[in-house]
């Protein structure tokens, strides 16, 4: 049985079509690759895929990997909680993540732009 209802195992039409907006931001999650990221963005936007239920994605998507969606639903968690974070708070991150790349911009060094 194809838990991938045809994706996968069909005719894979989506490896034909162009990049999907978000695929790359996707495909830098821990567990994630550009296959696994095309595969999904193949079957939804970005912008739905993050709105969802962490486990309405893992019901719908795992069928791609539970491991994987499961590490995307505690990444997008983490990045929700800094998010929450009052801006005085520290923040502290880890840094074996690939998507700790971009630098964070302090209070103080903001005063100075």
């Amino acid at each position: 049985m194809d838990a991938t209802r045809g994706a996968l195992w069909g005719e894979r039409c989506w490896l034909t079509h162009e990049e999907h907006d978000g695929e790359y931001d996707l495909c830098g999650v821990e567990g994630m690759n550009l296959f696994a990221a095309s595969l999904l963005l193949s079957q939804t936007t970005l912008e739905d895929l993050l709105e969802k239920h962490p486990d309405d994605r893992l019901l719908q998507y795992g069928a791609g990997g539970v491991d994987r969606i499961m590490r995307f639903n505690a990444e997008v968690a983490r990045r929700l909680e800094l998010m929450q974070l009052p801006p005085s708070s520290p923040i502290y991150v880890d840094t074996s993540s690939s998507l700790n790349s971009v630098p964070y911009i302090g209070d103080s060094e903001m005063d100075a732009l």
